[in-house]
């Protein structure tokens, strides 16, 4: 799962599912998860988002911080 907030309604995963997280918040999602990664939030990367009115959005890095989370790309090129 990768950044998911789907709570309550994660129809599609069985009972002995093996379950990794990739996100920055800890929902109910990473509470199911057999194993988080952490990753930056918003502020913490450079990056350009659709927002909830269906704008693009582009921000720089806000918040720089020295912690043991790594960017979204690099924890994905680790497994592919």
């Amino acid at each position: 799962l990768y950044n998911t907030d789907f709570n309550k309604n994660i129809n599609f995963l069985q009972k002995n599912d093996f379950v990794i997280y990739q996100g920055h918040h800890f929902n109910l999602d990473a509470q199911k998860a057999n194993i988080i990664l952490p990753g930056l939030t918003f502020m913490e990367k450079e990056g350009i988002y659709l927002n909830t009115n269906g704008l693009i959005q582009k921000n720089n890095v806000i918040l720089k911080t020295k912690t043991l989370q790594k960017s979204d790309i690099n924890i994905l090129k680790y497994f592919f």
